[in-house]
């Protein structure tokens, strides 16, 4: 999936459904703009903590990826206006 969208540094990417975060994991390889939603909150906490636990062992390119528990069908609109967000 990641391949066929061509992500370039700079460019934003929302990834609807964060799941386990291995795509999302990815995708920070790629671009400083990784944006992550899940709809449970059980769910997404999961997967931020996990991401946490990396940047404390020097994986830093996790810095990049927001994470929060919503519904993706609106989008982030925090993002949507601004080069960085949280």
């Amino acid at each position: 999936m990641t391949n066929v969208i061509e992500v370039k540094r700079g460019e934003k990417v929302l990834e609807i459904g964060t799941g386990s975060g291995c795509q999302s994991a990815y995708i920070a390889n790629l671009t400083e703009n990784s944006y992550n939603d899940r709809d449970h909150q059980a769910l997404a906490d999961r997967t931020r903590a996990l991401y946490d636990k990396l940047i404390d062992k020097g994986y830093t390119e996790y810095q990049h990826v927001r994470t929060k528990a919503a519904d993706g069908y609106y989008g982030w609109e925090e993002a949507a206006r601004s080069t960085r967000s949280s």
